[in-house]
């Protein structure tokens, strides 16, 4: 800093008035001067002047703590503080500085510009105000604004300022340090980039009713900012060009609710891996041109898009991919989206909804939410429309997947979905939608259907789903799946009929990929056995039942041509109750007398029978022993009676004899597996649904 010296003797009129109102601590004006004529005639004071003041260059002048106050005058010359240590603050009012305001290093108590007009800019890098600097009160500035490095140690304000920029742009403060607050709002108007990367805030920055025009690149750059409050962005604010907040943190929440964000280039807003520790509010008509991207950012509340408009303008309308929200996310009441909204691999802690919006992804997809994660649900109904595909394949949702569009176009791929509770518009039949709807089902796994009118959940409606989803492909997991849910909610026996038409899709997709008629037969043939027979293991009681059937013909074949003679039989089946028999029969039919011990050749053995003894029927007595639950006595009237006790001299009555157990035997078997499969004892595909 030069020595300092005496004040000049030859100072000019308004000079002389300037320092005694300095000594003196009070604002200076040019005496009868009204409103200040930036484009006319002007008092005019010399830079060197406040210069001399502001550093303490005259030793016979002794500034006033309460500083320098100019009002209403032109400055005449370079005013250049570079390096030096004011000694009071500096305030010109209303005053229209033609050179550059140079401040480079300077160290200030505070500065106030307020309504004056700077037409060759500021050039403030790394200067230190240890109080506020404030440029507001139609502030306005023509060429460059640099504040690089710079520390405020209050508030930063052009609020109602206008800025027209210069080479850098509007406004570059880099890497600045503001202890206060930052006010650039209340019809703040810059054209060119207002620059902010790097900043630090220790309050909130204000940005609200502000207009940012950078043309066709960036409005607003504040990459990697701090933010230890809010950051205000709302209330009709206006840019042409992209905000910028990448890397940011925000101690607090980030308002654009009704702010209208004209994207120069691709996109509107870039908020990639920004912290934003309150919400995040792009609400109530908040409006953007290009593309919204916060890709893994993290917000500690909640994203509101409610009644907002997006325009990706041939781009998707949202990046979230990765992005960490720990409330929910809201898309509705009126929101629209031209694009494709964009969620892949995010994380919700609460609940993402898309109530009475419109979704147009145009000819591609209007909703991407592969691997996303949520804590509570997805909710997508009332009056939502949307018009292209929706992918949320490999989604986790903890509680219900909601999927009620009124219109829906596209396809839907659930594809290695989970979620613990499903519901839709599905009637039964087809979709309760307008448009064309498709839905893919690949390995989508759900725990149970929401409990309500609305929803089908019967095992007739949800089979029709699954084909009206699979076409002729087959896919088994779906089903598996189904009867899961169904067994879980107490309908096994629409289980059962949802696995047995799995089975029977499966036929008809291997009898439709077998090559050659042959093939394809023998695979129908058999397909249409097991169906008939077993039900595919799912009616095990059809095979119970056809089991009996045809033990109860083979029975009555055998009894009848083994019974007593007077019935046609071979006389193996004889009386099983006492009754008179005739000895001499035998020896009549063979007319000739028995040997001691001699067996005899045949059954034809004589008895007199009572006549209230029940008459014998081969076909009553195979239903009598076959099954266990009814008694027609004809097991107790009659019973198989070998002539010999020796298997190979009566091969006949004893093959009759066994077959008599192995019938019975079998009848027990197989009634006891009609009776708990009906019962529901046996089960099949109870475990892990296949993709």
């Amino acid at each position: 800093m030069p020595a300092a010296r005496p004040m000049p003797t030859d100072l000019p009129e308004n000079d002389r008035a300037l320092v005694e109102a300095a000594q003196r601590g009070v604002p200076w004006a040019p005496a009868g001067e009204g409103q200040p004529n930036f484009d006319g005639e002007m008092p005019t004071v010399q830079a060197s002047t406040i210069r001399a003041l502001c550093l303490g260059l005259w030793d016979d002048v002794r500034l006033d703590p309460r500083g320098i106050h100019i009002v209403g005058v032109r400055i005449d010359g370079d005013l250049d503080l570079s390096e030096g240590t004011c000694i009071g603050p500096l305030k010109l009012r209303a005053c229209h500085l033609t050179a550059p305001l140079r401040l480079w290093g300077a160290t200030l108590p505070s500065l106030y510009l307020s309504a004056s007009r700077l037409d060759a800019g500021l050039l403030a890098d790394s200067v230190r105000i240890t109080g506020d600097l404030v440029c507001d009160h139609g502030f306005r500035a023509t060429g460059d604004l640099r504040l690089l490095g710079a520390r405020v140690g209050g508030d930063m304000s052009f609020r109602t300022a206008t800025l027209a920029g210069g080479a850098m742009g509007a406004l570059s403060a880099d890497g600045v340090t503001v202890e206060g607050s930052l006010f650039c709002d209340e019809g703040f108007n810059a054209r060119g980039t207002v620059r902010l990367p790097f900043a630090q805030i220790g309050r909130d920055a204000y940005f609200r009713k502000a207009v940012l025009n950078g043309g066709e690149t960036i409005a607003l750059f504040a990459d990697g900012s701090a933010i230890k409050g809010n950051l205000f962005c709302d209330q009709s604010f206006i840019t042409m060009g992209a905000v910028r907040i990448a890397t940011a943190h925000v101690g607090g929440g980030a308002f654009f609710h009704g702010a209208i964000l004209n994207g120069g280039g691709e996109s509107a807003l870039i908020g990639d891996r920004a912290e934003i520790r309150g919400n995040l509010f792009c609400k109530d008509g908040f409006t953007a041109r290009g593309s919204i991207k916060i890709i893994a950012a993290r917000i500690g509340g909640s994203a509101d898009f409610n009644g907002a408009h997006l325009d990706g303008g041939g781009n998707a309308a949202l990046f979230a991919d990765g992005a960490d929200i720990r409330g929910e996310l809201s898309f509705g009441s009126g929101f629209t989206a031209k694009g494709t909204v964009c969620l892949p691999s995010a994380h919700i802690g609460v609940t993402v909804s898309f109530i009475d919006a419109v979704l147009d992804g145009g000819s591609g997809q209007a909703l991407n939410a592969e691997n996303l994660k949520v804590q509570g649900g997805l909710l997508c109904r009332d009056k939502t429309r949307i018009n292209g595909g929706v992918s949320v394949a490999g989604i986790s949702i903890q509680g219900l997947l909601d999927w009620r569009p009124a219109s829906w176009t596209g396809m839907l791929d659930l594809s290695h979905a989970r979620a613990v509770v499903w519901a839709d518009n599905w009637s039964g039949r087809k979709w309760d939608c307008d448009g064309a709807p498709r839905i893919i089902l690949r390995d989508f796994r759900f725990d149970s259907f929401l409990v309500a009118d609305f929803v089908k959940s019967d095992a007739v409606s949800r089979l029709n789903w699954l084909k009206a989803a699979l076409g002729d492909d087959f896919v088994p997991g779906p089903y598996e799946n189904l009867a899961r849910v169904l067994r879980a909610a107490g309908d096994d026996a629409g289980a059962k009929r949802v696995g047995l038409e799995k089975e029977r899709a499966r036929t008809r997709h291997e009898v439709k990929s077998s090559n050659g008629r042959l093939p394809r037969s023998a695979r129908w043939l058999w397909g249409a056995f097991l169906d008939l027979t077993i039900g595919y293991g799912y009616q095990w009681w059809r095979g119970g039942a056809f089991g009996l059937l045809f033990l109860l013909l083979v029975g009555w074949g055998v009894f009848n041509s083994s019974g007593p003679l007077d019935t046609g039989g071979s006389g193996i089946i004889k009386p099983a109750l006492p009754v008179a028999f005739i000895e001499d029969l035998g020896r009549r039919i063979d007319d000739r007398p028995l040997w001691p011990g001699e067996t005899p050749s045949h059954h034809g053995i004589g008895y007199r029978l009572p006549p209230e003894y029940p008459p014998f029927s081969g076909f009553c007595y195979s239903l009598d022993t076959l099954l266990p639950l009814i008694d027609l006595g004809q097991s107790g009237a009659w019973s198989p009676s070998p002539i010999a006790p020796s298997f190979w001299d009566d091969k006949r009555g004893w093959a009759v004899t066994f077959y008599l157990y192995f019938h019975i035997f079998a009848g027990w078997g197989l009634s006891t597996l009609i009776a708990v499969d009906l019962t529901g004892v046996i089960q099949r595909g109870t475990g892990r649904p296949s993709e």
